[in-house]
């Protein structure tokens, strides 16, 4: 289930702001073919949903108080680019993205200041400063930071996922095999899902607790599960 961060009228292309109104949203349509998508947003939302449609596009939604962002997007080699960024010293000044893409395509993500959905996606690398981000049905690969804030994910059919927040949380799901499952944080939770089975466990908490259920160690199994936290908690349930 898909939901949207904004609603946008259908504008031909990415107009330029109108300063009196502190407010600038469109659509632009993406005819070139690609198969990656690179965004880095200052401040604001990314929303990027893969094969919810076969018309692809990006929808943008600009606030600002004193200077208003600066929206691009180009197509080069097969990879869609994507930037939202505001002028230095601009006051109240952000922009939301929706990005309409092929199902399973690759994502590179760098937020400063706000929140990340992603759907249907390929790999995945997504950095975010203060914010949070939220994952469904991701394949092939993650890997996942934050410095303030919560990555969950769920439905996820990845081989290899790493996940590192400094405080905040970490909530992850997979529901199919994998090589390698990796999370880290220093101050506050992680929760794993995982199919039930046979792992290599290497868990370690400086202060708090672990709890396994629903997964054994010990075994031959090529699967591996390590995680650290330092001030917090780890839990790992088998489904």
């Amino acid at each position: 289930m898909s939901r949207s961060i904004f609603t946008l009228p259908a504008l031909a292309g990415l107009a330029g702001c109108v300063v009196p109104l502190h407010h600038d949203s469109g659509v632009t349509a993406v005819n070139e073919p690609f198969d990656t998508v690179v965004v880095e947003v200052e401040t604001g939302s990314v929303e990027i949903l893969g094969g919810t449609t076969e018309a692809y596009e990006v929808g943008w939604d600009s606030h600002w108080t004193t200077r208003c962002p600066d929206v691009d997007m180009e197509v080069s080699e097969g990879v869609l680019y994507v930037t939202g960024r505001c002028p230095d010293g601009a006051l109240g000044c952000s922009t939301d993205l929706l990005i309409e893409a092929p199902a399973g395509v690759d994502v590179q993500v760098a937020i400063t200041t706000g929140r990340l959905w992603l759907e249907g996606v390929g790999a995945v690398e997504a950095q975010i400063a203060t914010g949070d981000m939220e994952i469904l049905g991701a394949t092939d690969q993650a890997d996942l930071e934050i410095t303030t804030g919560s990555i969950t994910g769920i439905d996820l059919a990845v081989d290899r996922l790493r996940a590192q927040v400094t405080t905040g949380g970490i909530d992850l799901t997979l529901d199919e095999p994998f090589d390698l499952l990796q999370a880290e944080i220093v101050t506050g939770e992680i929760t794993l899902g995982v199919p039930h089975g046979c792992y290599d466990l290497d868990l370690d908490v400086v202060t708090g607790a672990i709890d396994t259920d629903g997964v054994d160690c010990g075994c031959d199994e090529d699967a591996t599960i390590w995680a650290r936290a330092v001030t917090g908690a780890i839990t790992v349930v088998g489904n």
